[in-house]
């Protein structure tokens, strides 16, 4: 792999967004109106190294996902990158990141429910000896075609972390109310239960740590 990012499509549609959990109840209906351009793999340090000029990762390798990089260093990166590819790049929104991860799945993850599937699709603290692993290496992609959408290293979204409503919405983003950033995917670090594609978790924008990555996105419309 090179520092070319490879994208997959995501159409637009309607998914039950939420789960069972603490923080990712209840399970509500949203639409998102438009399609988008989802990163295949998590950004990774080469990527990170071409477009900002520095590698703060702790878990050192080309192809692994770049991390200890907070929400606002993902901004940066962003904005970045927008100018050098003419793309409007930018973080998934919670929405945009679950439907994505999701791709038309309804289970605990995409392949399905229990730890045991985990293990075939995802870097979690029962399997990845306590360190990232190169992006795409478990080979299973989701049916959209993304990689490491569970596990390995959080993503961050655009949007500010609040309780979930009840009410059907459509195109949600949260940009307005709460002090942290949300996280997605769980990570390395992590257990089962935190990597599921309904898991929801948050920290201040300027947190950092070697769990703490990113995967960007980009609309033409």
């Amino acid at each position: 792999m090179d520092a070319e990012m490879k994208f997959a499509w995501c159409p637009p549609g309607t998914f039950l967004m939420g789960g069972n959990g603490v923080n990712d109840n209840p399970q509500h209906r949203v639409t998102l109106s438009k399609g988008f351009w989802m990163g295949v793999y998590p950004v990774t340090q080469a990527q990170w190294q071409a477009v900002m000029g520095s590698n703060p990762s702790n878990f050192r390798g080309d192809d692994r996902p770049v991390e200890t990089v907070s929400w606002d260093d993902c901004q940066e990166f962003c904005q970045k990158m927008a100018e050098l590819t003419g793309k409007p790049i930018r973080l998934p929104t919670e929405a945009e990141w679950e439907y994505a991860c999701r791709a038309g799945t309804t289970g605990e993850y995409f392949s399905g429910n229990g730890e045991d599937v985990l293990k075939k699709v995802g870097w979690y603290n029962g399997n990845s000896e306590s360190q990232t692993h190169v992006v795409g290496e478990k080979k299973v992609a989701n049916p959209w075609g993304l990689f490491d959408v569970h596990g390995n290293v959080w993503e961050w979204c655009q949007d500010l972390y609040a309780t979930l409503g009840a009410d059907n919405i459509k195109d949600p983003v949260n940009l307005n109310n709460g002090d942290a950033r949300v996280f997605r995917g769980g990570s390395w670090f992590n257990n089962a239960e935190s990597c599921r594609s309904a898991y929801r978790n948050w920290d201040a924008p300027g947190s950092r740590g070697g769990y703490l990555g990113l995967r960007v996105c980009f609309r033409l419309d």
